[in-house]
């Protein structure tokens, strides 16, 4: 499973990157800079995004069905008359 702890932080990051490039009157001169860097050590701007919405969306994904496969789950049990606990 994708580590989406992981993903996540990635999502914030790049969300600040594009901030600190496109709104650099918001941010400090040292965020832009960093920024810069992150973006010319990842390939350009549009490698860097896709890269991170990438891993963002196989995160969703395999969210998504850990979420449908436990709903299976509680609905199995149930119907057999052995509800998990908390359910």
């Amino acid at each position: 499973m994708p580590d989406v702890a992981k993903a996540l932080e990635d999502g914030i990051e790049a969300m600040n990157v594009w901030l600190h490039q496109y709104a650099p009157e918001h941010c400090g001169e040292e965020y832009v800079k960093e920024s810069q860097k992150i973006i010319a050590d990842n390939h350009g701007t549009i490698a860097y995004i896709t890269a991170r919405r990438i891993s963002m969306e196989e995160s969703l994904v395999a969210v998504k069905k850990a979420n449908a496969d436990f709903e299976t789950l509680v609905r199995e049990e149930k119907e057999k008359g052995t509800p998990l606990p908390g359910t």
